[in-house]
């Protein structure tokens, strides 16, 4: 079953914007943060894992999207993509900009470490 063109373009148009958008949700925090400390710290609280998730789930559709539809709408689908995949590029170039080496490599083993953690305290340990 194929979607008609127009509900597909309409949903391919908010996959592409939601992502970029989705970082506003940070200026939130730093909005809070001139305020009571922790109104910001609630913000950063449930932004980062909206934004995590919108950031997994978004370029899974426009997968979905790039197999479905026609070449017309490709090119949205790919400046997309692009903006999705330069994400974690960024990410580590800043964090390597800013901790070195070594400290990169540290941080990303905690990140590793607490991954590995919470699977075993939610039973799906490797």
């Amino acid at each position: 079953m194929t979607p008609n063109a127009r509900t597909s373009q309409i949903c391919l148009k908010l996959l592409a914007a939601v992502g970029p958008l989705s970082w506003l949700l940070l200026g939130v925090y730093l909005l809070m943060t001139m305020g009571q400390m922790w109104v910001g710290l609630a913000a950063l609280y449930y932004g980062l894992p909206i934004i995590l998730v919108i950031h997994v789930l978004v370029p899974l559709g426009l997968l979905w999207q790039l197999r479905h539809h026609h070449r017309a709408s490709r090119r949205w689908i790919y400046w997309s993509l692009a903006y999705y995949g330069l994400i974690p590029v960024i990410m580590v170039g800043l964090v390597l900009w800013l901790q070195g080496i070594s400290g990169t490599r540290e941080l990303i083993s905690t990140i590793f470490r607490e991954i590995r953690f919470q699977l075993n305290r939610t039973g799906w340990g490797l």
